[in-house]
């Protein structure tokens, strides 16, 4: 058992070493209406109700390895047909081609280490 436990720490600790998280600095920057409708898709594409999605509170940041993050929040009907209020939306994008996004807590953490002007971002977002 203990053997099992210690192979068990050893593979967690070395595919831990396997995330390549790099530091970038932001700052505010406009919102570019290419990005905000690439970010929008790719969103609606994933929600049950495409058409009901809302967005309000649009930011851009501009990161120093030239990507941008965007934030906004994201409402849309749920199955029974009722709005189920605003999230927090994070996009990280590339011209037009969205890398990443995340929804709630952690689109929040994110869009708020994005303001502060530090941010450390994945090499290879998923």
């Amino acid at each position: 058992m203990k053997l099992q436990i210690a192979l068990a720490a050893t593979l967690i600790m070395s595919l831990s070493g396997c995330v390549n998280d790099t530091p970038v600095t932001t700052k505010p920057t406009p919102i570019l209406n290419s990005e905000r409708l690439a970010v929008e898709a790719k969103i609606k594409d994933q929600m049950r109700d495409p058409e009901s999605t809302r967005f309000r509170g649009w930011q851009a940041f501009s990161l120093s390895n030239s990507d941008r993050v965007l934030c906004a929040e994201v409402n849309s009907k749920n199955g029974f047909g009722g709005y189920v209020g605003y999230v927090p939306l994070y996009a990280r994008v590339r011209g037009s081609s969205v890398l990443a996004f995340k929804t709630d807590v952690a689109a929040q953490i994110a869009c708020q280490q994005a303001a502060s002007g530090d941010f450390m971002i994945a090499s290879n977002p998923v």
